[in-house]
């Protein structure tokens, strides 16, 4: 074999092995899902999940539901790994418009968190 094959087939085989860790190591964010109001009390009544409303505490002091957590979308990356140690939690995120769900779902699984499930509107719980 020349040296030129050779040399073909050693960068073929480096950069096979270069993507399959690239791919290993830099695996896409968990899936956050949106559920309606039946998933979210089968999870919560039969899968120990939790009910985080993601509000301002104003917003929550006025209106609060219940076995619900709040945790303002603002404060979520300093405050949930105190309040939620456990990053396999199964954590349901309501707001009262669904954006600033979303916004902290996200956050969530930048975090680390991999079972969130995104309810939306409050209204969904009314």
């Amino acid at each position: 074999m020349s040296k030129d094959i050779i040399t073909l087939i050693a960068t073929v085989i480096i950069v096979f092995f270069i993507f399959k860790a690239y791919k290993k190591y830099n695996k896409p964010a968990k899936t956050i899902i949106d559920i309606d109001r039946e998933k979210a009390e089968f999870l919560l009544k039969n899968q120990d999940a939790v009910l985080l409303d993601v509000r301002s505490k104003e917003e929550y002091e006025e209106f609060k539901i219940k076995r619900s957590i709040n945790i303002p979308h603002t404060e979520i990356a300093s405050e949930v790994r105190r309040i939620f140690p456990d990053k396999d939690v199964r954590i349901i995120i309501y707001w009262v418009s669904g954006a600033r769900a979303w916004k902290a779902a996200n956050e969530l699984v930048t975090l680390g968190y991999e079972n969130i499930y995104n309810l939306g509107k409050i209204s969904k719980l009314k």
